[in-house]
């Protein structure tokens, strides 16, 4: 495995710290991504669009996707966003679709709808929900769509931002979830098999909610399909990370927590994992305290990945390697940058991309954004 920096961009196109830069392969070869500033925990500016013609070397200079942007302002000064979104392609029409969740915004800051961060109080009638835009052939992106289904109905709070999907040739969609009911303590996860019709989605039936009881629940679960089965990797808060797998997609057993094959636990800190494949062999990216990153906030830095014994459904610790190095000095934790929201972009078989972007919270949010080239 051969790993290099193919693009480093610093501290962003536009003079400001970017976060969430996620890659995807278009139909004619060019690379899209689609990123957002940064100035908050949860403070995203309007969604950046940017494309390579040379496989992710170079890039055009961001410019908004005005659909996806933020909305005028509602009773009391609160806004609309979208974030946390993942550029796909549907492989049928070859349309290129923008898929993240809705986020609200007062004063500039994150407004909490659910009481976590703001000492519990909830405004429930901003619901967040699942969102999407398409991209026609002209470029142009149509106005933005909720995934707002009936069997929704009860949900609080149900987005899939950040994810990993399976995309059949026909275009039906596994898309994994994770939402709370109204009156629920818990976020679970919910796999769900949307029909697309080059416009819109339908949903065409769903799973049984996965749940840990821990922390705020499961979050940000990514699919992956490898040898006729499919793999699911969730984030918790319990220190440790959780997957499943199945044969159809969307029915899953219970969960199990992710170790290596000696039985050590992968110790994370509330922090996605998404999976990559490379050759013929299937691999988990994903934090985890190292020891001399213990420091560092959630373990945020470096970016691991390793490869999966898909028999015994566990880490290979002699394969694991150092995707995405830290920015920064380990002696002072506060000054290195902090990654976890980065994404898997496949170039060929042997060749992929991770995009990510470390930010200093506790430095004003200056950041780095990195693309990593990795080939078998």
């Amino acid at each position: 495995m051969r790993i290099s920096l193919a693009t480093l961009l610093s501290p962003g196109f536009l003079g400001q710290s970017m976060f969430h830069p996620k890659l995807a392969k278009l139909p004619d070869g060019r690379l899209l991504m689609t990123v957002q500033t940064i100035s908050g925990s949860d403070s995203y500016g309007p969604l950046l669009q940017s494309f390579s013609q040379d496989g992710g070397f170079q890039w055009s200079a961001p410019v908004p996707i005005p659909t996806l942007g933020w909305s005028e302002p509602r009773t009391g000064g609160i806004v609309e966003g979208v974030c946390d979104v993942v550029p796909d392609v549907d492989p049928a029409t070859g349309l290129a679709l923008a898929v993240g969740h809705t986020v609200f915004y007062r004063n500039d800051r994150f407004f909490d709808t659910l009481g976590f961060f703001n000492g519990g109080e909830k405004h429930q009638e901003f619901r967040r929900l699942g969102v999407y835009s398409i991209m026609d052939d002209n470029g142009q992106w149509t106005p933005r769509r909720l995934f707002d289904f009936p069997e929704f109905d009860d949900y609080e709070c149900i987005t899939c931002g950040s994810s990993q999907k399976i995309i059949h040739p026909d275009s039906t969609w596994l898309i994994p979830f994770n939402g709370r009911l109204a009156g629920e303590e818990y976020f679970h996860v919910l796999i769900c098999k949307l029909d697309f019709n080059e416009e819109k989605f339908t949903l065409a039936e769903h799973g049984s909610p996965l749940r840990l009881e821990n922390g705020r629940g499961l979050l940000e679960p990514s699919l992956f399909e490898h040898e006729g089965k499919i793999w699911l990797t969730m984030r918790a808060e319990d220190g440790h990370a959780y997957f499943s797998t199945s044969t159809d997609g969307i029915h899953f057993p219970s969960i199990t927590p992710w170790t290596f094959a000696d039985g050590s636990p992968l110790e994370t800190s509330t922090t996605q994992q998404h999976f990559a494949r490379l050759g013929e062999r299937l691999y988990l990216i994903y934090t985890r305290n190292a020891g001399y990153n213990e420091k560092v906030f959630r373990f945020r830095a470096p970016l691991f990945m390793a490869e999966i014994d898909t028999e015994k459904g566990a880490l290979k610790a002699e394969t694991e390697v150092v995707a995405l190095p830290a920015d920064g000095d380990f002696t002072d934790p506060e000054g290195v940058g902090v990654s976890g929201n980065f994404l898997p972009c496949s170039l060929s078989a042997d060749e992929l991309l991770i995009s990510d972007a470390f930010i200093r919270p506790y430095r004003g949010y200056v950041g780095l954004t990195q693309i990593a080239r990795i080939k078998a």
